[in-house]
């Protein structure tokens, strides 16, 4: 469901890898990863609420922490330029906070 739910919004502007997302302006790259986090962390309260809470207190409030994390994955994908970006997501919340699987 998770993977489904991320690749159909960047499907839907023809994105199939990172290099061709990390091409993107800074601004969008961050608007997609804020609501790649925030549809996860929406998804993790229904699998498990420590999940949940796991990704919101990893992501933060915090304007600067918010910015940490969102190079940590673009980090992540400068390293694996062929993976989708919502794998890679998805790949960075389960290594920090563990699997969606219940």
């Amino acid at each position: 469901i998770f993977i489904i739910l991320f690749s159909s919004s960047a499907n839907a502007v023809g994105l199939d890898t990172s290099s061709e997302f990390l091409k993107w302006e800074r601004g969008q790259k961050d608007y997609f990863l804020q609501v790649s986090v925030v549809t996860a962390i929406t998804i993790a309260t229904q699998v498990r609420k420590a999940l949940g809470s796991c990704i919101s207190d990893w992501y933060s409030s915090d304007a600067a922490i918010i910015k940490q994390r969102h190079d940590e994955v673009l980090g992540v994908m400068k390293r694996l330029p062929e993976h989708h970006p919502s794998a890679i997501v998805l790949a960075v919340l389960q290594k920090k906070c563990g699997k969606f699987a219940p």
